[in-house]
């Protein structure tokens, strides 16, 4: 606190009592152990599966509905609103529901809740349909019987019960009773998206109890929940929108909140671990940090000035200053990911051969000013000073910009306008390689931001393809981890890291367990209190 000047410190102390205040009622400060507090900085749009995709959302998403099956820490998902599963081919999944599983309303849960879970949101074709186009198409998903439902993809699908962890079932009678009949989507009107703005139509642990647009949004206990509850789990949950870093200190420190999210910057989590009533679990993550290099645009679209460029970074100076501590980079593949390679080499920082690669290429460094674009958020600032740095050692002018994400993924969308350099992070959207290779690195993925190095290269094309088809998940991953080693070998990006997972959590909080894929550790039905 001594670095605020004195006007900011009481500004600061302002924010937070008003933010103290407004937890008053729900917190366990308040005298009700019961309620988890939870701080973010992400806002929040809804409360609609069909449109969900990123931490914020997910979350709501986690504890209001319920998916088929769970993803697991380093290991294949497991059953959860599907008892059990059967795929012959990898082409027709034929999976059978748990009895007994009951929506918010009292309704038990049947195979054709599934079936207009799948069809409404292939047809609004948000969120994380994309993973499943090309595969399904509204119509093909039946129910056999109340407890049954079959899934008839267009071709075999090997990862398909690893990407099913992000779909989530939906109540069917309720949501068409609360459906406007305008909007467009045909005889389905609106597809209950207004409704889904500030209600639910879930099955999960918890039911929708407040929302004030982005500010706060709360959970109560669902009763009937099929998994039953036990002492010291939470009747509870209260999220709160905290923008400011310093905020989210004294609240926590205090013990006003019991759990701050992964979007703080490094120094905050280092610094709140010193509070004597705060832990900061700290573990690798399904996550990737990479520099995409537009391979398709000169002068990186020869191989050798990538080569050059990727031993001239300092990956050292990167990972231990900047980033706080993570797991040095070995290819697209994170090492927590089922599939990883430990085989993949790792990212070296080695001018001599950098220089060397450099004279092999048909371009010189003064030819050029690359251009490095990037979200003014975390690490991507320090890192891009950094790179330009690095790249100074090599007679390579790098031009920093910081741009607004909307202009980004625009901007990577198309090989002409995707900047030389674009850092990102990629977290596991479901638990298989094949989010790391086919969403980055296959022509199919063009367009996307995880794919703005527009890199192609058939065998690698072939490799992906032929994974995706694989019924058998080891010979699967291992078509993947080596259509990776030659997408490093080919230095289609700079994959500086794997970061850690951290988040901030009050000690009275049990059972915390980072799971790996986006926002599956917000669960707060898992946690318990002490």
């Amino acid at each position: 606190m001594s670095r605020f000047s004195l006007s900011r410190r009481a500004a600061l102390f302002a924010s937070v009592a008003l933010l103290a205040a407004s937890f008053a009622a729900p917190a366990a400060a308040a005298g009700d152990p019961a309620t988890l507090t939870v701080i973010t900085r992400l806002t929040d749009t809804g409360f609609d599966p069909a449109f969900h995709f990123a931490e914020f959302d997910g979350m709501d998403v986690l504890n209001l509905y319920e998916p088929l099956v769970y993803p697991q820490k380093g290991a294949a998902p497991s059953g959860h609103l599907a008892e059990s599963w059967d795929s012959p081919d990898a082409k027709v999944w034929t999976f059978k529901l748990r009895k007994g599983v009951k929506f918010h309303d009292g309704k038990d849960l049947r195979a054709k809740d599934v079936v207009y879970s799948i069809d409404r949101m292939l047809t609004i074709n948000k969120g994380y349909s994309y993973l499943w186009a090309g595969l399904l198409k509204p119509g093909t998903t039946t129910a056999v019987d109340d407890y049954t439902v079959k899934f008839t993809l267009e071709r075999p699908f090997g990862p398909f019960l690893d990407t099913i962890v992000q779909f989530f079932v939906l109540n069917s009678e309720f949501m068409k009773a609360n459906t406007a009949k305008e909007g467009p989507f045909g005889d389905n009107g609106d597809y209950g998206t207004a409704f889904l703005k500030k209600a639910d139509a879930g099955s999960g642990p918890y039911t929708l109890a407040e929302v004030v647009p982005d500010s706060r949004r709360a959970y109560k206990r669902f009763d009937a929940y099929w998994g039953g509850w036990k002492d010291k789990q939470f009747n509870r949950v209260v999220v709160q929108l905290v923008g400011e870093a310093a905020t989210a200190r004294e609240l926590i420190a205090k013990g006003d909140v019991d759990f701050v999210d992964q979007w703080q910057p490094v120094e905050f989590y280092k610094n709140v671990a010193k509070e004597p009533n705060v832990t900061v679990p700290e573990t690798p993550d399904m996550k990737l940090y990479f520099i995409q290099m537009n391979t398709q645009r000169p002068p990186l679209d020869d191989i050798n000035f990538r080569r050059a460029i990727s031993y001239a970074f300092d990956y050292k100076t990167a990972v231990e200053q900047v980033m706080g501590g993570a797991v040095l980079g070995q290819g697209p593949i994170p090492s927590s990911m089922p599939g990883f390679d430990a085989s993949t080499p790792k990212a070296t920082t080695d001018i001599a051969k950098a220089k060397e690669f450099l004279a092999k290429s048909k371009y010189k460094p003064d030819q050029f000013v690359l251009e490095f674009q990037f979200i003014k958020a975390g690490v991507h600032e320090p890192i891009s000073l950094l790179f330009q740095a690095n790249m100074a050692q090599l007679g390579i002018k790098i031009d920093i910009k910081a741009e607004q994400w909307p202009v980004l993924t625009k901007n990577a969308a198309k090989p002409d306008t995707a900047p030389h350099f674009f850092p990102v992070y990629n977290t596991a959207k479901y638990p298989s390689p094949d989010a790391f290779t086919h969403g980055m690195y296959h022509p199919q993925s063009h367009g996307g931001w995880q794919a703005a190095s527009h890199y192609a290269n058939p065998q690698v094309t072939k490799m992906i393809d032929e994974a995706r088809t694989t019924a058998d998940a080891a010979k699967r991953n291992k078509l993947y981890a080596d259509a990776a080693k030659i997408v490093v070998d080919d230095a289609a990006a700079l994959w500086v890291a794997y970061p850690f997972h951290r988040v901030a959590v009050n000690k009275r909080i049990k059972n915390y367990q980072h799971v790996g894929v986006m926002a599956f550790d917000l669960r707060a039905y898992n946690l318990r209190y002490e």
